[in-house]
């Protein structure tokens, strides 16, 4: 009888309060798939690290070096970190955990299922859409459907692969770890960079998370599409993501330029070169790429790059 396929989740913590019990509860409610759950806190002052202890009994969990409350390292590094652990490197497929929110039980078999039919020497990246839910798990919506398939022209100036819903295979976890990242805005929008300049992002149309929106969120998500472009045109005029998506992508090209195909290095390279006059921007605004999926969202985008927001 073939064994199940070996999954390391990876969570990172802080301060994860009462929501943490839900969520390691249907970590231990995956259905044919063994987990192993490999997490580090990071500068918790509350209970968390006692919680995930205490589940020791129900889960197969590693628990890793805790940063102290006063030195945290931040969401996108603690997440890296752990990608670079050698109990993800053994793992048949790596996923990515959010502390507050609930799985549906067959969320790990289904990406598994799915990666399971592409070539396992190439990087592959499984993602989802969302059930967005309050605070109490009553349901606010469905995240957007794509409008059109990931891809590395959009992974530049937008990321669709939302860290929870995230699945990869051995091949991609390899592509990331262990790669400078100093520069990458959060863990999962590194990882779709990375995947789709060297191998296949899968998005699934079908809700595999209850993604809990509440006052603590890091990242949170707006249910319609006026709330979610009106936070997007929001940051970036007001300077909050213009100059980290710059950095971003230089930094993509420092760990990952000299290996990329051609067609995506130059269009990286365009992209960087472009911001450096006003007949640049313009000349990347009109440009069919990179694009973002939402046709309203792609023009503000073009907008602000004429601007000089972007």
């Amino acid at each position: 009888m073939a064994r199940p396929p070996d999954v390391a989740v990876l969570l990172s913590t802080r301060d994860a309060g009462d929501h943490l019990e839900r969520q390691l509860d249907s970590l231990a409610r995956q259905r044919d798939v063994k987990v192993r759950l490999v997490t580090r806190d990071d500068g918790s002052r509350d209970g968390t690290r006692d919680t995930l202890a205490s589940w020791g009994e129900r889960l197969d969990i590693a628990l890793r070096e805790a940063s102290p409350p006063d030195r945290p390292m931040g969401i996108a590094e603690s997440y890296l970190t752990l990608l670079d652990d050698d109990d993800a490197a053994a793992a048949d497929y790596t996923a990515f955990a959010d502390q507050d929110d609930v799985w549906k039980s067959d969320k790990l078999a289904r990406a598994v299922a799915r990666l399971g039919l592409e070539d396992p020497s190439v990087p592959a990246l499984y993602c989802s859409r969302l059930e967005i839910v309050d605070d109490g798990l009553k349901a606010m919506g469905l995240s957007p459907v794509l409008s059109r398939p990931p891809a590395f022209a959009n992974a530049l100036v937008e990321n669709v692969a939302t860290g929870c819903t995230i699945v990869m295979n051995r091949a991609a976890r390899d592509l990331v770890a262990g790669r400078p990242r100093s520069g990458a805005l959060i863990h999962d929008w590194w990882c779709y960079l990375a995947v789709s300049a060297f191998g296949t992002v899968i998005w699934d149309p079908e809700p595999t998370v209850l993604y809990r929106q509440h006052g603590g969120n890091a990242v949170g998500a707006s249910a319609g599409p006026a709330g979610r472009l009106w936070r997007k045109v929001r940051n970036q005029l007001s300077g909050g993501s213009g100059d980290r998506l710059l950095r971003q992508a230089r930094a993509f090209r420092a760990a990952y330029g000299d290996d990329l195909p051609d067609t995506r290095r130059d269009l990286l390279d365009r992209t960087l070169a472009a911001r450096e006059s006003v007949a640049g921007r313009l000349g990347l605004a009109f440009a069919r790429e990179p694009w973002r999926q939402s046709p309203l969202d792609d023009l503000a985008y073009r907008l602000l790059l004429v601007l000089g927001r972007l």
